[in-house]
Protein backbone atom coordinates (compact mmCIF):
# COMPACT_ATOMS: atom_id res chain seq x y z
CA UNK A 1 0.00 0.00 0.00
CA UNK A 2 0.98 3.86 -0.83
CA UNK A 3 2.74 5.29 2.61
CA UNK A 4 1.16 8.13 3.89
CA UNK A 5 4.06 10.52 3.28
CA UNK A 6 3.79 9.31 -0.59
CA UNK A 7 0.53 9.84 -0.32
CA UNK A 8 0.89 13.48 1.00
CA UNK A 9 3.48 14.00 -1.60
CA UNK A 10 1.37 12.99 -4.49
CA UNK A 11 -1.16 15.79 -2.73
CA UNK A 12 1.65 18.32 -2.62
CA UNK A 13 2.21 17.15 -6.54
CA UNK A 14 -1.07 17.96 -7.48
CA UNK A 15 -1.57 20.73 -5.23
CA UNK A 16 1.49 22.69 -6.89
CA UNK A 17 -0.35 22.04 -10.55
CA UNK A 18 -3.41 23.02 -9.34
CA UNK A 19 -2.25 26.69 -7.84
CA UNK A 20 -0.32 27.07 -10.82
CA UNK A 21 -2.93 26.73 -13.33
CA UNK A 22 -5.29 29.14 -10.93
CA UNK A 23 -1.47 31.28 -11.82
CA UNK A 24 -2.15 31.08 -15.24
CA UNK A 25 -5.69 32.60 -15.47
CA UNK A 26 -4.80 36.24 -15.70
CA UNK A 27 -8.30 37.22 -16.01
CA UNK A 28 -10.79 35.53 -13.96
CA UNK A 29 -13.20 38.29 -14.20
CA UNK A 30 -13.78 37.32 -18.03
CA UNK A 31 -15.02 34.17 -16.95
CA UNK A 32 -18.51 33.67 -17.20
CA UNK A 33 -20.31 33.06 -14.22
CA UNK A 34 -20.87 29.86 -13.79
CA UNK A 35 -17.54 28.47 -14.37
CA UNK A 36 -15.71 31.47 -12.51
CA UNK A 37 -18.36 29.99 -9.55
CA UNK A 38 -17.10 26.52 -10.24
CA UNK A 39 -13.09 27.95 -9.70
CA UNK A 40 -14.12 29.93 -6.46
CA UNK A 41 -15.70 26.54 -5.22
CA UNK A 42 -12.48 24.59 -6.43
CA UNK A 43 -10.37 26.63 -4.26
CA UNK A 44 -12.60 26.26 -1.15
CA UNK A 45 -12.21 22.39 -1.73
CA UNK A 46 -8.29 23.30 -2.37
CA UNK A 47 -7.65 25.16 1.70
CA UNK A 48 -9.10 21.88 3.01
CA UNK A 49 -6.90 19.70 1.17
CA UNK A 50 -4.06 22.01 1.88
CA UNK A 51 -5.15 21.93 5.82
CA UNK A 52 -4.60 18.06 5.40
CA UNK A 53 -1.36 18.00 4.17
CA UNK A 54 -0.18 20.83 6.86
CA UNK A 55 -1.35 18.89 9.35
CA UNK A 56 0.27 15.56 7.90
CA UNK A 57 3.55 17.64 7.55
CA UNK A 58 3.27 18.52 11.02
CA UNK A 59 4.03 14.64 12.19
CA UNK A 60 6.71 14.22 9.44
CA UNK A 61 8.79 17.29 10.60
CA UNK A 62 8.40 15.66 13.80
CA UNK A 63 9.50 12.40 13.64
CA UNK A 64 12.77 13.90 10.95
CA UNK A 65 13.67 16.09 13.91
CA UNK A 66 13.80 13.69 16.20
CA UNK A 67 17.07 13.66 18.62
CA UNK A 68 16.94 10.27 20.52
CA UNK A 69 18.51 7.80 18.77
CA UNK A 70 16.07 5.44 20.76
CA UNK A 71 12.85 7.07 18.91
CA UNK A 72 14.45 7.63 15.71
CA UNK A 73 12.81 6.33 12.64
CA UNK A 74 13.71 8.29 9.54
CA UNK A 75 17.08 7.90 8.08
CA UNK A 76 18.93 10.60 6.51
CA UNK A 77 17.33 10.15 3.04
CA UNK A 78 13.94 10.40 4.52
CA UNK A 79 14.64 13.42 6.84
CA UNK A 80 16.29 15.39 3.40
CA UNK A 81 12.78 14.14 1.63
CA UNK A 82 10.80 15.41 4.53
CA UNK A 83 12.78 18.71 4.96
CA UNK A 84 12.42 19.11 1.26
CA UNK A 85 8.65 18.69 1.58
CA UNK A 86 8.27 20.79 4.15
CA UNK A 87 9.56 23.84 2.24
CA UNK A 88 6.99 23.17 -0.79
CA UNK A 89 4.02 22.34 1.86
CA UNK A 90 4.39 25.68 3.70
CA UNK A 91 4.50 27.55 -0.23
CA UNK A 92 1.15 26.52 -0.97
CA UNK A 93 -0.91 28.53 1.84
CA UNK A 94 0.65 31.58 1.24
CA UNK A 95 0.13 30.82 -2.51
CA UNK A 96 -3.70 29.72 -1.73
CA UNK A 97 -4.54 32.92 -0.26
CA UNK A 98 -3.41 35.32 -3.10
CA UNK A 99 -5.09 33.26 -5.52
CA UNK A 100 -8.32 33.05 -3.26
CA UNK A 101 -7.78 37.16 -2.69
CA UNK A 102 -7.59 37.52 -6.50
CA UNK A 103 -10.49 35.21 -7.51
CA UNK A 104 -13.03 36.76 -4.83
CA UNK A 105 -12.45 39.91 -6.04
CA UNK A 106 -13.28 38.85 -9.29
CA UNK A 107 -16.09 36.61 -7.66
CA UNK A 108 -17.82 39.42 -5.48
CA UNK A 109 -20.01 41.30 -8.35
CA UNK A 110 -21.70 38.10 -9.30
CA UNK A 111 -22.20 37.94 -5.36
CA UNK A 112 -23.31 41.58 -5.42
CA UNK A 113 -25.65 40.73 -8.31
CA UNK A 114 -27.56 37.85 -7.04
CA UNK A 115 -27.47 39.81 -3.66
CA UNK A 116 -29.24 42.61 -5.15
CA UNK A 117 -31.49 40.06 -7.44
CA UNK A 118 -32.34 38.41 -4.04
CA UNK A 119 -33.43 42.30 -3.24
CA UNK A 120 -35.65 42.37 -5.77
CA UNK A 121 -37.28 38.93 -5.21
CA UNK A 122 -38.02 40.11 -1.58
CA UNK A 123 -39.08 42.85 -2.61
CA UNK A 124 -41.95 41.59 -4.92
CA UNK A 125 -42.44 39.54 -2.16
CA UNK A 126 -43.53 42.76 -0.05
CA UNK A 127 -45.46 43.54 -3.04
CA UNK A 128 -47.37 40.63 -3.57
CA UNK A 129 -48.10 40.70 0.53
CA UNK A 130 -49.91 43.68 0.35
CA UNK A 131 -51.85 42.63 -3.13
CA UNK A 132 -52.41 39.26 -0.67
CA UNK A 133 -54.02 41.55 2.12
CA UNK A 134 -55.96 43.50 -0.48
CA UNK A 135 -57.27 39.97 -1.76
CA UNK A 136 -58.11 39.18 1.68
CA UNK A 137 -60.20 42.10 1.98
CA UNK A 138 -62.05 41.77 -1.48
CA UNK A 139 -62.39 38.28 -0.28
CA UNK A 140 -63.72 39.15 3.09
CA UNK A 141 -66.27 41.48 1.44
CA UNK A 142 -66.97 38.65 -1.11
CA UNK A 143 -67.83 36.21 1.85
CA UNK A 144 -70.42 38.66 2.84
CA UNK A 145 -72.11 38.89 -0.36
CA UNK A 146 -71.87 35.04 -0.79
CA UNK A 147 -73.20 34.58 2.46
CA UNK A 148 -76.22 36.67 1.96
CA UNK A 149 -76.52 34.67 -1.09
CA UNK A 150 -76.88 31.54 0.61
CA UNK A 151 -79.67 32.91 2.88
CA UNK A 152 -81.36 33.67 -0.07
CA UNK A 153 -80.92 30.37 -1.49
CA UNK A 154 -81.83 28.18 1.69
CA UNK A 155 -85.16 30.15 1.66
CA UNK A 156 -85.05 28.85 -1.87
CA UNK A 157 -84.39 25.88 -1.40
CA UNK A 158 -87.06 25.14 0.98
CA UNK A 159 -89.63 26.46 -1.51
CA UNK A 160 -88.21 23.97 -3.63
CA UNK A 161 -88.04 21.06 -0.55
CA UNK A 162 -91.35 21.55 0.24
CA UNK A 163 -92.20 20.89 -3.61
CA UNK A 164 -90.14 17.85 -3.75
CA UNK A 165 -92.21 16.39 -0.80
CA UNK A 166 -95.30 17.38 -2.54
CA UNK A 167 -94.07 15.36 -5.70
CA UNK A 168 -92.98 12.78 -4.23
CA UNK A 169 -96.65 12.14 -2.21
CA UNK A 170 -98.28 12.03 -5.60
CA UNK A 171 -95.57 9.56 -6.89
CA UNK A 172 -96.05 7.02 -3.88
CA UNK A 173 -99.71 7.49 -4.29
CA UNK A 174 -99.31 6.84 -8.26
CA UNK A 175 -96.66 3.96 -7.07
CA UNK A 176 -99.49 2.53 -4.75
CA UNK A 177 -101.55 1.95 -7.33
CA UNK A 178 -99.12 0.46 -9.97
CA UNK A 179 -98.63 -1.79 -7.07
CA UNK A 180 -102.50 -2.44 -6.35
CA UNK A 181 -103.06 -3.09 -9.84
CA UNK A 182 -100.34 -5.11 -10.87
CA UNK A 183 -101.57 -7.33 -7.87
CA UNK A 184 -104.61 -7.99 -9.09
CA UNK A 185 -102.83 -8.94 -12.59
CA UNK A 186 -101.08 -11.38 -10.61
CA UNK A 187 -103.59 -12.63 -8.83
CA UNK A 188 -105.96 -13.23 -12.22
CA UNK A 189 -102.99 -15.06 -13.36
CA UNK A 190 -102.11 -17.17 -10.80
CA UNK A 191 -105.53 -18.01 -10.56
CA UNK A 192 -105.97 -18.77 -14.82
CA UNK A 193 -102.58 -20.88 -14.18
CA UNK A 194 -104.28 -23.01 -11.21
CA UNK A 195 -107.42 -23.47 -12.92
CA UNK A 196 -105.25 -24.52 -16.12
CA UNK A 197 -102.91 -26.64 -13.54
CA UNK A 198 -106.43 -28.35 -12.49
CA UNK A 199 -107.45 -29.34 -15.92
CA UNK A 200 -104.23 -30.83 -16.86
CA UNK A 201 -104.24 -32.72 -14.05
CA UNK A 202 -107.59 -33.86 -15.01
CA UNK A 203 -106.07 -34.28 -18.70
CA UNK A 204 -104.60 -37.39 -20.06
CA UNK A 205 -100.60 -37.79 -21.40
CA UNK A 206 -102.61 -38.37 -24.99
CA UNK A 207 -104.64 -35.43 -24.72
CA UNK A 208 -101.08 -33.51 -23.60
CA UNK A 209 -99.33 -34.82 -26.24
CA UNK A 210 -102.18 -33.87 -28.94
CA UNK A 211 -102.53 -30.67 -27.35
CA UNK A 212 -98.74 -30.01 -27.97
CA UNK A 213 -98.94 -31.14 -31.53
CA UNK A 214 -102.41 -28.83 -31.79
CA UNK A 215 -101.50 -25.37 -30.06
CA UNK A 216 -97.93 -25.04 -31.77
CA UNK A 217 -95.60 -25.36 -34.59
CA UNK A 218 -94.38 -28.25 -36.11
CA UNK A 219 -90.72 -26.99 -35.47
CA UNK A 220 -91.90 -26.47 -31.52
CA UNK A 221 -94.24 -29.59 -31.13
CA UNK A 222 -91.14 -31.87 -32.41
CA UNK A 223 -88.28 -29.62 -29.63
CA UNK A 224 -91.10 -30.17 -26.75
CA UNK A 225 -91.54 -33.77 -27.73
CA UNK A 226 -88.13 -35.03 -28.02
CA UNK A 227 -87.32 -33.47 -24.39
CA UNK A 228 -90.22 -35.58 -23.05
CA UNK A 229 -89.06 -37.91 -24.90
CA UNK A 230 -85.34 -37.73 -22.63
CA UNK A 231 -87.28 -37.11 -19.51
CA UNK A 232 -89.16 -40.22 -19.18
CA UNK A 233 -85.98 -42.41 -21.09
CA UNK A 234 -84.48 -41.69 -18.00
CA UNK A 235 -87.07 -42.08 -15.57
CA UNK A 236 -87.31 -45.64 -16.81
CA UNK A 237 -83.69 -46.50 -17.37
CA UNK A 238 -83.17 -45.36 -13.67
CA UNK A 239 -85.91 -45.10 -12.19
CA UNK A 240 -84.05 -45.23 -8.58
CA UNK A 241 -82.42 -42.21 -9.26
CA UNK A 242 -84.22 -39.51 -7.73
CA UNK A 243 -83.08 -36.76 -9.96
CA UNK A 244 -84.90 -37.90 -13.08
CA UNK A 245 -87.91 -38.43 -10.88
CA UNK A 246 -88.25 -34.29 -10.02
CA UNK A 247 -88.08 -32.20 -12.67
CA UNK A 248 -87.61 -28.71 -12.00
CA UNK A 249 -89.72 -26.17 -13.54
CA UNK A 250 -87.29 -23.23 -13.09
CA UNK A 251 -84.60 -25.33 -15.04
CA UNK A 252 -83.72 -23.30 -17.85
CA UNK A 253 -83.50 -26.23 -20.57
CA UNK A 254 -87.10 -27.67 -19.53
CA UNK A 255 -87.91 -23.87 -20.07
CA UNK A 256 -86.50 -23.21 -23.16
CA UNK A 257 -87.67 -27.02 -24.59
CA UNK A 258 -90.98 -27.42 -22.90
CA UNK A 259 -92.46 -25.29 -20.91
CA UNK A 260 -92.47 -22.65 -22.85
CA UNK A 261 -94.66 -24.55 -25.27
CA UNK A 262 -98.61 -25.31 -24.61
CA UNK A 263 -98.95 -28.32 -23.35
CA UNK A 264 -95.56 -29.24 -22.16
CA UNK A 265 -96.12 -28.47 -18.89
CA UNK A 266 -99.97 -30.00 -19.24
CA UNK A 267 -98.14 -33.49 -20.02
CA UNK A 268 -95.67 -33.29 -16.96
CA UNK A 269 -99.17 -32.67 -14.67
CA UNK A 270 -100.40 -35.21 -16.47
CA UNK A 271 -97.73 -37.51 -15.39
CA UNK A 272 -97.86 -36.66 -12.43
Amino acid sequence: RMSAFRKTSALVDEAEKVLAEYEAKDEPEKLDPQELERHVEGLKEWDAKIATIEENMVGFVAKAEEKDPDKKIYGPGMVKRVKAMAVRSDALRPRLEALTEKWMCAFQPIVDAREAASERVREEERQKAEELKAAERAREAAVRAIKLAEENRKRAEEERAKEERRRREEERKAEMERERVKYEEQKKRLKLEEERRKAAEKMSPEEALKLIIASNRQLQASRAIATLRTLLANITNDPGVKIYRRIREKNRHIQSELLQYRGGGEFLLSIG
